[in-house]
């Protein structure tokens, strides 16, 4: 049975060595069964989440997707700290040595962000930045899981997203909500606190003799709670001031010692759609065939985030031809939801060069069909688009 599993409390703590150097740390394990997806975009980022743990809706599930030694500052899924890929990391390690990481300027700048005591977005998003720079800094692109470096490069792209509040759901909304309840919450309690003391003061002025010594410790007791409140409000207001995070400025100081690094959700994302691409290129052969479509859509929708046209299209394009029309409801649900993205990708795409194509032809129309094509690629316009748009009679 899980460490977690018959707690209602979504913590719980485990002590783990560190897999570089060896020191024991404290790790949070976040009990992931008691936050139910409510809201998710299409790639996989959720926006929203129902706690079934009452008095943790403010918690957000993918600040804990990595553990962190704070002694070396390695950073990496927990499944690592708990012992596997033993063989990669003696690998990982001789160069760690080899290159003094811990002294290193970029992950002394994103140690100072972090706030261990108080998980936050800043300090999540160093600690997927950490995973990232010593993984893509000491190893060749040949020893990278890239699988697991698409997922962290999208994980980081989510953070940023959620940053600027433009994502596709209510998770910031929800939890403010949360944040306004738990105010609420210690009102009404110190509105109760105050009513005790009121009534324990009445009862002591009747019968002196009887509650007075008694009367006395609660009152002070009551204050004593109410004063607890007040300093638990005072901290959540100097704290809310403090994560105000001028993001810019984060990045901007970071890419003068990191020059490879992205600085807005666009790079992220364009990292995270190469090394799915990569992990597309080697699918072992007994790979589930719900697993690859995944994939492959998944790559189609970062691409198609990035305008990425061209490479979205050919994505879905691969997808469908992998899947028959004949398949099981899995496939064809994967199908039908592949041809509404096209149309959906298609019709953006077309729209953003429309004017374009329309220029470049106007006054053009004794042309045969091979010229225009030519003249259309001549002007920049996609292969891929042209060929679309032939099929469907609009050039």
């Amino acid at each position: 049975m899980s460490l977690i599993s018959k707690h209602k409390d979504p913590f719980a703590i485990e002590k783990v060595s560190c897999p570089f150097c060896y020191r024991w740390s404290n790790q949070n394990i976040l009990n992931n069964d008691l936050f139910i997806p409510q809201e998710k975009e299409v790639d996989l980022h959720v926006t929203k989440y129902k706690c079934l743990a009452k008095g943790y809706d403010s918690i957000n599930p993918q600040w804990y997707f990595l553990w962190h030694c704070p002694h070396c500052s390695y950073t990496d899924i927990p499944s690592i700290f708990q012992g596997d890929g033993s063989r990669k990391i003696d690998k990982f390690r001789q160069r760690l040595f080899a290159k003094d990481y811990t002294n290193n300027i970029v992950m002394e700048y994103l140690k100072k962000q972090i706030n261990p005591k108080n998980m936050d977005l800043l300090s999540t998003l160093c600690y997927h930045l950490m995973a990232i720079y010593l993984k893509e800094e000491l190893l060749e692109l040949k020893d990278i899981e890239v699988l697991e470096m698409g997922r962290l490069y999208l994980r980081t792209a989510w953070l940023l997203r959620e940053a600027s509040g433009i994502c596709e759901g209510t998770m910031d909304d929800s939890r403010m909500d949360a944040e306004k309840k738990k105010s609420e919450k210690h009102e009404l309690l110190s509105i109760h606190l105050r009513s005790v003391k009121k009534t324990i003061s009445e009862m002591a002025s009747d019968e002196p003799k009887v509650y007075n010594k008694v009367a006395k410790s609660i009152i002070e007791q009551v204050d004593s709670i109410r004063l607890l409140l007040k300093n638990i409000q005072s901290e959540k207001k100097e704290g809310s001031n403090q994560k105000e995070v001028d993001l810019d400025s984060f990045f901007k100081g970071l890419a003068e010692i990191w020059e490879e690094v992205p600085c807005q959700e666009e790079g992220f994302l364009e990292r995270a759609a190469f090394y799915y691409e990569e992990t597309s290129k080697n699918q072992p052969m007994d790979q589930k065939q719900e697993s690859i479509n995944q994939l492959l859509f998944l790559i189609a929708d970062i691409n198609y985030r990035i305008k990425a046209y061209d490479k979205s299209l050919l994505f879905i394009d691969n997808l469908l031809k992998k899947n028959p029309s004949t398949g099981g409801s899995k496939t064809k649900n994967i199908n039908q939801l592949a041809r509404s993205r096209k149309e959906t990708i298609f019709e953006e795409y077309y729209q953003e060069h429309k004017e374009n194509i329309q220029t470049v032809l106007k006054g053009k129309q004794n042309l045969t069909s091979q010229e225009k094509v030519d003249l259309l690629l001549s002007n920049g316009i996609s292969a891929y688009l042209i060929e679309e748009l032939r099929k469907i009679k609009k050039i």
